[in-house]
C-alpha cells in the first residue's frame, strides 16, 4: 500500500526532542530518588554540569619532632 509519504523526510525538531527525552529517562533511571528541578535543568543542558565532588581532605602533614640534643658517643 503506497501512502505517498516520503519516508526520507526527517523532522530535526522531533529528533532533538527525542534525544532530550532519552537523556532525561537515562538520568531518572540512574538516580536513587526523583530528579530535582536543578538536576533536570542540568540533564537538559540548561545549567552547566555540576563540579566533580572534592576529594576527601588529606591528613595534615606532620613535621617530625625535633630530635633532642644528645651527648656524642
Amino acid at each position: 500500500m503506497d501512502t505517498g509519504l516520503d519516508t526520507r523526510l526527517h523532522d530535526d525538531v522531533a529528533l532533538a526532542e527525542i534525544d532530550l527525552y532519552t537523556d532525561v529517562l537515562i538520568a531518572a533511571g540512574e538516580a536513587d530518588a526523583p530528579l530535582t528541578l536543578e538536576e533536570l535543568d542540568q540533564v537538559l543542558g540548561l545549567l552547566p554540569p555540576s563540579p566533580e565532588p572534592a576529594p576527601p581532605p588529606r591528613a595534615p602533614h606532620r613535621e617530625k619532632a625535633p630530635v633532642p640534643w644528645r651527648f656524642p658517643r
